[in-house]
């Protein structure tokens, strides 16, 4: 974890910024990305939230996801219909 490194490193807490926690290669999702690729950046990424950006080009945040809501929605359609396929459209 970074906050705990950068105390560790003798850094002190009222001096850290947020450009200093801050992690260049943190996922991302768009709204037009399917949820089973969404799951996959879930996987390579320790983390409950991903941001929404409205594309990649402008990064421009219009909201976050959630694991636990992707994995809701599996959850109700596999009681509704039986196990997914992947190309349920999810």
């Amino acid at each position: 974890m970074a906050v705990v490194r950068e105390l560790r490193s003798g850094t002190r807490a009222d001096a850290l910024r947020a450009a200093d926690l801050a992690r260049a290669d943190f996922e991302s999702t768009v709204p037009e990305e399917r949820l089973d690729a969404v799951l996959d950046r879930f996987a390579r990424q320790e983390c409950e939230r991903l941001p929404v950006l409205a594309d990649r080009q402008s990064r421009r945040l219009v909201g976050t996801v959630s694991k636990r809501d992707i994995l809701a929605v599996y959850a109700q359609e596999l009681l509704r219909h039986g196990p997914l396929s992947r190309t349920a459209g999810l």
